[in-house]
């Protein structure tokens, strides 16, 4: 009877004991894919830190492409292809096949996007939502001659610090529509041929701008020969001095509306609507000479 319960307690013991073996080791994978899934995170946080801006781009076309202005000022610090960083990072790339992925990463702080991709006529699509423009002042000709550019997307930029947008989108030929509502315009100054020459573009919503401080819109929509619509309620150009050409080859507009334009600084309205030759109505309600 005793040697029963003894190998009864054993072999109960034995149970309790594997039970708290697989406890045991249950807990320690926890504990392990914890810490590694935690190593893991704080890897790819500090990977993203070593960075302050990347620009991603849809690059057409094999062979040797410009991805960068070869005088823009800052040379990325990582490059990648089809997300496969290349050795050597440079304004240049080597690609293959007909489209593909690039990826532009920076570690510095750019001031300054002055002609970033002027006359990049390979770029077809440009995602700006991951690039740090907080100390950025100038804009000018950032986009300009970029004629097979499709679609940009602004989304989540900073542009409070932008006081220059000359010629942002000039000669941007294959925009039909762009979404401005994530830019800030409230510090821009200059707003010379900013969508100058964007022939396909049809519809233009900008009553999101803030156009307070801006002083010259000289040829601001010239030579948009598609231009159907144009949203300009929100314009405060009570600082504006130069309004020449501004509309100059508008030749798809009807109807504009400037019922709430402010000239009483302008001394400059030139050919302000010279060859908009579907005009039909144009609202001056406030204009002063």
């Amino acid at each position: 009877m005793e040697n029963k319960r003894y190998f009864s307690n054993k072999i109960r013991r034995k149970k309790f004991g594997n039970i708290f073996s697989f406890s045991k080791f249950i807990g320690f994978m926890f504990l392990f894919k914890f810490i590694f899934t935690n190593l893991i995170a704080k890897n790819e946080i500090r990977n993203l830190d070593d960075y302050f801006s990347e620009i991603n781009l849809v690059v057409q076309g094999s062979g040797e492409k410009q991805v960068i202005f070869n005088d823009f000022s800052v040379t990325p610090s990582e490059v990648l292809i089809n997300g496969v960083p290349i050795d050597t990072p440079s304004k240049t790339v080597t690609l293959e096949g007909d489209r593909n992925n690039v990826t532009l990463r920076f570690d510095t702080q750019i001031e300054s996007c002055y002609q970033m991709f002027f006359n990049l006529v390979d770029i077809i699509y440009i995602d700006l939502s991951n690039f740090d423009a907080s100390n950025v002042t100038s804009m000018y000709w950032m986009f300009r001659g970029c004629s097979n550019l499709v679609k940009i997307n602004f989304k989540n930029i900073n542009t409070n610090s932008v006081k220059n947008m000359r010629g942002l989108f000039q000669g941007c030929s294959s925009l039909t529509s762009i979404d401005l509502s994530s830019l800030n315009t409230s510090n821009v100054e200059d707003m010379f041929y900013m969508f100058g020459s964007c022939k396909n573009l049809e519809y233009l919503d900008l009553s999101y701008f803030d156009t307070s401080n801006v002083k010259d819109m000289s040829y601001m929509f010239s030579e948009c020969s598609k231009l159907k619509a144009v949203n300009l309620s929100s314009f405060d150009t009570s600082n504006v001095t130069n309004m020449q050409y501004m509309f100059w080859y508008c030749s798809s507009l009807k109807y504009l509306d400037l019922s709430n334009f402010n000239t009483s600084k302008v001394t400059n309205v030139a050919s302000m609507f010279y060859l908009c030759s579907s005009i039909v109505y144009i609202n001056l309600k406030l204009f002063q000479f």
